[in-house]
């Protein structure tokens, strides 16, 4: 059991005796561990359904939560609620030609935007920047 399915099911006081197996391979791309958190919620929830059919007198399964599946239903099915999701990339990230070949400005970030503008003495125009980056050797 995770480390993650066994915070939530301490935190929700479901059974920890009861085995759940995470299988399978794939991850959401994040920096964060969101698919352990995926694979955790769903391990939890199946851990939830399995106690209730043990309160109803039947004979439990074992419970087994596919990575992939758990991550993807996390990647489809969550959506904002009063809030728009900001975009994968900052307008000004990506590749620009320098003198002497190519850079890569990595500018997701507010202060490394800030820092790379600040540099490169240009606005937040993606033309702008091209034309100062144009001027520098990478």
């Amino acid at each position: 059991m995770s480390k993650m399915l066994e915070a939530i099911v301490s935190a929700l006081s479901l059974p920890s005796r009861e085995c759940v197996t995470i299988a399978g391979a794939g991850e959401l791309p994040s920096c964060y561990a969101v698919t352990e958190l995926a694979a955790a919620s769903v391990g939890a929830a199946a851990l939830a359904v399995r106690q209730l059919i043990v309160a109803q007198g039947r004979r439990p399964s074992q419970v087994t939560v596919d990575r992939r599946l758990a991550s993807m239903w996390f990647g489809w099915s969550l959506q904002p609620v009063g809030w728009e999701r900001p975009p994968a990339w900052d307008p000004v990230a990506g590749d620009y030609r320098a003198a002497d070949g190519w850079i890569r400005l990595h500018t997701n970030a507010p202060h490394h935007r800030d820092a790379a503008l600040a540099v490169l003495g240009a606005p937040v125009e993606r033309e702008a920047v091209a034309r100062a980056v144009a001027g520098w050797r990478g």
